[in-house]
């Protein structure tokens, strides 16, 4: 069915993207992959928001569903090039050895934290204002991120 394939593709973009982040990690560097990742996300958001809102696709049905569907594993490989597994490899090394164990602990559940409080606010965010304004908002938060990475 359409949904099994649309499935497949997520999870084939963010397995190509996790084995593209372990390759590149140390040839290209922490801080470029991370920030290029945000950077891709950021793209991608705004090619949802602009396909999601209604006089697009109003205009462009068609358009505005491919769109939407080749962009979803887009956002995919681009978050596992980097801001998906880049974080944790920066957790070990920001923390002194006798306290590296919690401080990794710690970092971990403040980014699942993160993780749940996107997945638990999606819905209703999109409920409440719409799938245009929702995606800008994490289009901006994922600026946001990149321009905090590059700092």
């Amino acid at each position: 069915t359409a949904a099994s394939t649309a499935t497949l593709a997520v999870g084939v973009a963010n397995l190509a993207g996790t084995m593209m982040a372990a390759f590149l990690t140390d040839w290209v560097g922490r801080k470029p992959l991370i920030c290029n990742s945000f950077s891709a996300m950021a793209l991608a958001l705004a090619a949802l928001m602009l396909a999601q809102s209604p006089g697009s696709i109003a205009a462009y049905p068609e358009i505005c569903a491919t769109v939407s569907v080749a962009v979803v594993p887009f956002f995919m490989f681009a978050y596992a090039c980097g801001a998906g597994p880049v974080p944790y490899l920066l957790y070990s090394e920001l923390f002194a050895a006798r306290v590296r164990a919690k401080g990794t602990a710690l970092c971990g559940a403040i980014n699942w934290g993160g993780v749940l409080l996107l997945s638990a606010t999606f819905l209703p965010l999109c409920s409440s204002v719409g799938a245009p304004v929702t995606f800008a908002i994490y289009a901006i938060v994922a600026v946001i991120a990149e321009a905090f990475s590059r700092a």
